[in-house]
C-alpha cells in the first residue's frame, strides 16, 4: 500500500480538480503571461527545495526529488484557492497544469546535475 500512495493521491486530487463545482474563466488563456509565471515560479520552487532538501536536510537526491515537488504543487494548490476564495476571482485548472509542467521541468533539470 505504502508504493501506492503517492499515486492514489495524485488520482485523488485530480478527482476533487476536475469533478468540483470551481467556476472557470473563460478568458483564461494557455498563452498568456501568467502561465509563463507559473511555469517559471513552479521551476524555481522545485530546483531550490531540492537544493535545500538535499545539501541542507541531507535527504537522499530521491527523497529530495519526491518532497521539493510535492512542496512546490501544495504551493501552487494553495495559491489557488487563495485566488479563489480570498481574491474572489476564480480557480485556474490551467495555472495548475502549468505548475506541474514547470516541476516536469525541473525534476528533469535537478536529474541532469
Amino acid at each position: 500500500m505504502k508504493k501506492y500512495f503517492p499515486c492514489i493521491l495524485v488520482l485523488i486530487i485530480i478527482f476533487i480538480l476536475f469533478h468540483s463545482p470551481l467556476v472557470c474563466n473563460q478568458r483564461d488563456k494557455w498563452l498568456a503571461f501568467d502561465k509563463y509565471q507559473h511555469l517559471t515560479a513552479s521551476f524555481f520552487l522545485v530546483t531550490a527545495n531540492y537544493y535545500f532538501f538535499n545539501r541542507y536536510n541531507d535527504y537522499s537526491s530521491q527523497n529530495a526529488k519526491k518532497y521539493s515537488a510535492i512542496v512546490t504543487f501544495n504551493i501552487g494548490l494553495l495559491k489557488e484557492f487563495y485566488d479563489r476564495y480570498y481574491k474572489k476571482t476564480y480557480f485556474s485548472r490551467k495555472d495548475l497544469v502549468i505548475d506541474m509542467v514547470g516541476i516536469g521541468l525541473a525534476l528533469i533539470f535537478v536529474n541532469n546535475l
